[in-house]
């Protein structure tokens, strides 16, 4: 077999050429430090159901950090329609800081990314609707400025910034 022949050719590992190509399903509670650990099948089930990833206790913490801002009451809950008839004319993807939740809830955010494009488009509706100067595009500008902060203070996604 020639050289570039060979490089094509792909091996079994060890414990599946011993079995013929089977893989047998190793038993979590057979590794002692996952014994140890108290891990249960019950635990992983809970993470996935309840939108865990290894994003989600971070993303947990921006949000909370962004609601609990003095600035942030303009965009606590979605805009009502009957207070604003024209809001939904005009801001065609409507957000919020309560739909992020229930977002984060749901397991929707799948990455950092995704989570700040939502905070950007509160901000980006708010300009948008509002005119410069007024209380609310003033909030919104805060909100950016808390959003940047938390940003700051975590530097693997300082790339979220660009």
């Amino acid at each position: 077999m020639a050289v570039a022949e060979r490089i094509n050719v792909v091996h079994l590992p060890p414990a599946q050429r011993a079995n013929r190509g089977i893989i047998k399903p190793i038993d979590p509670y057979s590794i002692p430090s996952i014994r140890e650990s108290g891990w249960s099948p019950a635990m992983d089930a809970f993470a996935r159901e309840n939108g865990s990833n290894r994003h989600s206790d971070s993303l947990r913490d921006f949000l909370s950090h962004l609601t609990r801002s003095k600035q942030a009451w303009p965009f606590l809950e979605p805009v009502d329609g009957d207070m604003v008839p024209d809001y939904y004319k005009t801001i065609t993807q409507p957000m919020d800081l309560q739909t992020m939740g229930q977002k984060l809830d749901e397991g929707l955010y799948d990455t950092p990314k995704s989570f700040v494009e939502d905070v950007k488009l509160i901000i980006r509706n708010c300009r948008v609707y509002n005119k410069p100067g007024t209380i609310y595009c003033k909030r919104a500008n805060a909100l950016e400025k808390s959003m940047v902060a938390f940003i700051k203070d975590m530097p693997e996604w300082s790339d979220l910034l660009e």
